[in-house]
């Protein structure tokens, strides 16, 4: 009888980690969101941290985790007057498992720790980005392939959690969730602060703190932001360049492919 093995080329598998690493940040700790085409995940091992992602922002304590997807933008900073230790894993990973929620709880913050470290001793680290992996070292194979397997079990252990029960938002977190839909439903236009804060029924001052409570940049930067990652799935899928820069609002292709080439460090053409 022929024996025909089980086919599992579609079991979820990380590609490749980008980062790993765990750190003590100050109480007053914060930066700029970002955003980039790596999962992130983010583990609280002790104190609290507020986390935007996208449009929502979160409150998450020890024991607590978020999830970041490809392309969102994110940022985290400290909260409560606590001094917050983190652990954050990036990566890309092939057949994502589904999820119901963003949001863990109960994390095995130790195991995370240890699975830092293993990744820490396999793997060579950049000498100028010291949170970044580089190339597995030959005397560790072994133990860099189990960090690696340790670290998908860990994910599937986390994404296969129920649907949680979110904290209720503050009013700037509800404010700030209004103004990103909003932009998000208006990239097309060219709109001016006094506009959006208007539409968001916000006074100008307020907006403009908003923003940088949460997001860590000004609402115009964040809204060219999400012109250019609109843009950058366009030109994936097909679309030209002055297509593109039409259905953005770009008053011109010239001044798009600037804009675009500031934000991203690449041309516009380079993604078709």
């Amino acid at each position: 009888m022929e024996r025909i093995p089980v086919d599992i080329s579609n079991v979820f598998r990380l590609r490749g980690i980008y980062t790993a690493f765990r750190r003590e940040y100050k109480s007053d700790y914060y930066y700029a969101g970002e955003t980039h085409d790596l999962w992130e995940l983010v583990i609280v091992k002790k104190g609290q941290i507020r986390a935007t992602a996208g449009a929502n922002v979160h409150i998450l304590t020890a024991g607590q985790a978020i999830l970041h997807e490809p392309m969102e933008f994110h940022r985290l900073c400290s909260d409560g007057g606590t001094s917050p230790e983190i652990i954050i894993f990036t990566f890309y990973a092939d057949n994502m498992p589904p999820y119901s929620t963003r949001i863990y709880h109960d994390v095995d913050t130790a195991a995370a720790a240890e699975i830092v470290d293993l990744l820490r001793e396999a793997f060579e680290i950049d000498k100028q980005h010291k949170y970044r992996l580089t190339q597995l070292k030959d005397t560790h194979a072994v133990q860099g392939q189990i960090a690696v397997k340790k670290l998908e079990m860990l994910m599937l252990k986390i994404l296969t959690q129920a649907v949680d029960n979110p904290q209720p938002a503050s009013r700037s977190a509800k404010n700030y969730k209004t103004v990103v839909r909003f932009l998000e439903a208006n990239l097309d236009r060219n709109l001016s602060v006094k506009e959006i804060a208007e539409a968001c029924q916000m006074g100008e001052a307020n907006l403009k703190q908003t923003f940088s409570r949460h997001a860590g940049i000004g609402v115009m930067q964040y809204f060219t932001r999400l012109k250019i990652n609109a843009a950058i799935t366009m030109l994936k899928d097909g679309a030209n360049v002055q297509e593109v820069a039409n259905r953005l609002g770009f008053p011109n292709q010239n001044y798009f492919s600037t804009v675009f080439k500031k934000v991203t460090g690449r041309s516009p053409s380079s993604y078709k």
